[in-house]
């Protein structure tokens, strides 16, 4: 009886766990970090309390996610670490590869691009094991932000045509426009303007129609910097005023292109 009332406390500790996380996951969504942050550091001490390594890595990985948004790299990075290693300790690659993707960005985002870079190396060899192209993809996308972010322009190139095969398998539209985008900026960076012209009008074919802000805004700002490299100045600024008013007029900003914007915009 005794031992049966301990299972049965147990088990009402982690439903309380689960719930608590998914509350503070849901604060998240809707920006209310602080609460989401003390909502999950509940369920992480309750996870722990029960011995739940795998919802206790979950909730790691969420607080981990909500102090990066705010910039707390440094409560990030713990938590994330933390989250890695029992994902590790219990076989989870795929859960690895996940938090591989999140660390990744926290040092994007923190600047020290390199440690990125390694990361996101470890979540594609995680990713090549557990065979699932999304996650080949994500890898490679992020190798493609911070090669380009370091300066080295041929690695970040490659990198995003790696990605845009895998968005391509994966039927992923949205992701196609996001690594063209990449690829683009890498072209102009290396002034091979007549190639990046060529991945811009297909940007434009996969736009589906002209409320995708995001997609038209970001082929403007292209086209803007096209037209100032060939010091036409005056069709420069029609195109980032277009860019700027169908950002400022939408109702519902996303800027996964638009990447280096901030981090708590990229998440």
């Amino acid at each position: 009886d005794e031992a049966l009332a301990i299972q049965e406390s147990l088990g009402e500790l982690y439903l309380r766990a689960h719930t608590l996380e998914v509350r503070g996951h849901l604060s998240i969504m809707v920006e209310e970090y602080e609460r989401g942050a003390r909502l999950i550091e509940e369920s992480v001490g309750l996870f722990r309390k029960v011995g739940n390594r795998l919802g206790l890595a979950s909730a790691l990985q969420d607080l981990a996610w909500t102090r990066a948004v705010v910039g707390r790299f440094a409560e990030a990075r713990t938590a994330a670490e933390d989250a890695y290693s029992l994902y590790r300790e219990t076989g989870n690659l795929a859960g690895a590869a996940g938090i591989q993707s999140l660390r990744t960005r926290i040092e994007f985002f923190a600047g020290e691009f390199q440690a990125s870079i390694d990361l996101a190396k470890d979540m594609l060899a995680l990713a090549e094991r557990v065979g699932i192209g999304e996650l080949r993809m994500v890898s490679y996308i992020h190798l493609g932000r911070a090669y380009w972010a370091s300066g080295a322009l041929e690695e970040s190139e490659e990198a995003w045509r790696n990605a845009y095969v895998f968005a391509e398998d994966e039927h992923r539209r949205e992701d196609m426009s996001i690594t063209l985008s990449g690829l683009v900026l890498v072209l102009l960076g290396r002034r091979r303007i007549e190639d990046a012209s060529v991945l811009i009008e297909t940007m434009e074919l996969l736009t589906e129609d002209e409320k995708d802000f995001n997609q038209v805004a970001t082929i403007h700002v292209f086209r803007g910097r096209i037209a100032l490299l060939a010091g036409n100045a005056a069709e420069a600024v029609e195109h980032l005023s277009r860019a700027h008013n169908l950002l400022r007029d939408s109702t519902r900003v996303r800027v996964s292109y638009n990447w280096d914007e901030g981090l708590r915009n990229e998440f």
